[in-house]
């Protein structure tokens, strides 16, 4: 079986750097939406077997379930949540192959998580455009995550030490997370060229009048 981890704060500390453009109300819509989103992306790639979302947040955990993803309760910072929740998935014999995917990409696509979790090398990632990892694909606890500053990086290097084979995936819908007002306005840009956003992510950036609606056929001139 393939499975994907989704990580996801709580939403009381979520995108914090976003303040100085959104209020905590805005932040919260914001991150939700974008979870919603990353949630449907992946629960609609065909090369998975199930999708779980790894938080301490409990509301995030009930969207989880009701979107029909397994919530994972898990304590703790990020690297320490996902070491437990992969060696959990590690200790079933049914699952070969695991997929970290952030909660923040507001380009993804089913399409772009397949070519991540179907890449030939032991380890696929791709980096966020400030040197995070926005997806990896690994055998269950085939090294300890090091996410953080320059965590695709360090990703790579843990897996070269561990003997593992690394494919780097250069994939623009997986490659924008937004943590800062610099994220909006790429993905402001993004849509302005015609680049589809999540549905629910789409809808919260108009209602907060960070994009504009789209121009319907019959109005145009």
């Amino acid at each position: 079986m393939r499975i994907a981890l989704i990580p996801v704060k709580e939403l009381s500390s979520a995108k914090t750097r976003l303040s100085p453009l959104l209020d905590d109300a805005a932040r919260r819509a914001l991150t939700i939406a974008m979870y919603r989103d990353a949630l449907d992306a992946a629960l609609a790639c065909a090369a998975l077997d199930g999708v779980a979302a790894v938080t301490r947040d409990d509301e995030l955990l009930s969207i989880a379930e009701e979107a029909g993803a397994q919530p994972m309760p898990e304590p703790g910072g990020l690297n320490e949540a996902l070491d437990s929740a992969a060696r959990a998935l590690a200790s079933r014999s049914d699952v070969e192959r695991l997929l970290v995917l952030a909660a923040d990409l507001p380009l993804a696509r089913a399409a772009d998580i397949a070519a991540v979790v179907e890449a030939q090398a032991d380890v696929a990632i791709v980096a966020s455009n400030d040197g995070g990892t926005n997806a990896l694909a690994l055998t269950p606890a085939a090294f300890a995550f090091r996410y953080g500053p320059n965590s695709a990086r360090l990703h790579v290097e843990a897996a070269r030490e561990a003997g593992l084979s690394v494919e780097p995936l250069d994939l623009p819908g997986l490659a924008l997370d937004i943590d800062t007002p610099a994220d909006l306005e790429r993905l402001r840009d993004a849509v302005a060229d015609g680049r589809r956003a999540g549905r629910r992510t789409l809808a919260t950036l108009q209602k907060l009048n960070l994009v504009s609606p789209p121009v319907q056929e019959g109005k145009r001139r």
